[in-house]
């Protein structure tokens, strides 16, 4: 979260040497106008926060989401279409003698 981070520490600097307060509607203004749009959007999801703090927390938790996302994408993209091309039959994933409740009825007495 490098940019979120560095963002928000260098415009709460500025806005201290500017004399900027941290509730004034001009500030979040501000800070909203600096942030990438995708940011922008998932923080302005509901409505603007009403409170600095407010708005730079769901500000980072954009980020982090946005992250998260990011990071899935990459590895879903570099697994192959098919982890199985040279299995003749697709397997369901709930069938064979190795099922997870096969081997469960196994370990527990019948009733």
């Amino acid at each position: 979260m490098p940019f979120i981070d560095e963002y928000t520490s260098r415009f709460e600097e500025l806005a201290c040497q500017a004399n900027y307060l941290a509730g004034n509607p001009e500030t979040h203004q501000l800070f909203l106008y600096g942030l990438p749009r995708n940011i922008l959007e998932e923080v302005m999801k509901g409505g603007a926060p009403p409170t600095y703090q407010d708005l730079k927390q769901q500000a980072v938790d954009a980020v982090q989401s946005r992250q998260t996302i990011d990071n899935i994408i990459r590895w879903r993209d570099r697994i192959p279409h098919n982890p199985f091309p040279n299995s003749s039959q697709p397997c369901p994933f709930y069938s064979g003698p190795n099922r997870y409740d096969n081997q469960r009825r196994q370990n527990y007495p019948q009733q």
